[in-house]
């Protein structure tokens, strides 16, 4: 016998004595496998790692769920990614038709009633102030006081208003108020008291007072209100009414 066996043979008893005490570790197993991580949407890679102990018996097993597919393993899912690219690109490009489609916001609707309001020039006898007030429809608490619930029962969306002056001497106030659809205005105009008013023709239904107008077309609410009477108010009430009708939308 050699000596580099003989001391391989006498080393051998002690080594139990120095070794600590548990399994240890000899070599960690790492299998990964493609799979769907539970709760997630997105393929991932199941990797089970295993430690054995010195005799190759398993100690422990550790399993991690990682984004995406290990650099070894086949990609069952590359017609899966293209797929998806797909759809989101369609996705994409359809929001901006869905957009279109859908209803118009309340701001879009009220920067559109401004533009209702006729010059000076359009309407006879009439100039209009500069400002238009407009007012969503949480805010309508602030211009109509008491009355605004009835409105935001009936849908509407927003509500401007401008002041105008007949002949430069009698004051006046226009609104328009702009509903979801035509059954907001509707049931606002079958609400108002109808007692000794003219129904001219004008938009849809109108009501014409001594000192107010009231007349509907479409989802909107025109009302005009004179502060003050004189013999020639009804007809300039008139004149103005059907100056806004015709910038009202069809």
């Amino acid at each position: 016998m050699n000596s580099k066996k003989f001391l391989h043979l006498l080393r051998r008893p002690f080594r139990k004595l120095f070794r600590r005490p548990g399994p240890q570790p000899r070599r960690n197993d790492i299998s990964p496998t493609w799979a769907l991580a539970p709760e997630a949407s997105a393929p991932t890679t199941s990797i089970t790692i295993t430690c054995r102990d010195n005799a190759g018996c398993p100690t422990r097993r550790t399993r991690m769920w990682v984004l995406g597919f290990p650099p070894s393993s086949p990609r069952p899912s590359a017609h899966l990614s293209v797929s998806a690219l797909f759809f989101l690109f369609l996705l994409l490009a359809l929001i901006p038709l869905l957009s279109a489609c859908g209803p118009k916001s309340t701001t879009a609707a009220a920067a559109s009633t401004s533009d209702f309001f006729p010059e000076a020039t359009t309407a006879q006898g009439w100039s209009r102030s500069p400002e238009i007030r407009t007012y969503p429809a949480a805010e309508l608490f602030n211009y109509i006081d008491g009355d605004a619930e009835k409105y935001i029962k009936a849908g509407v969306q927003s509500t401007s208003t401008a002041d105008y002056k007949f002949q430069n001497k009698f004051d006046a106030v226009a609104d328009i108020y702009s509903f979801n659809d035509v059954t907001g205005p509707k049931s606002i105009f079958a609400s108002e008291p109808a007692a000794e008013a003219a129904t001219p023709p004008l938009g849809e239904a109108a009501r014409l007072f001594e000192q107010s107008l009231l007349f509907r077309k479409g989802p909107y609410l025109v009302r005009i209100v004179a502060y003050q009477a004189s013999p020639q108010m009804q007809q300039g009430l008139l004149d103005l009414g059907k100056s806004i009708e015709q910038k009202l939308p069809k």
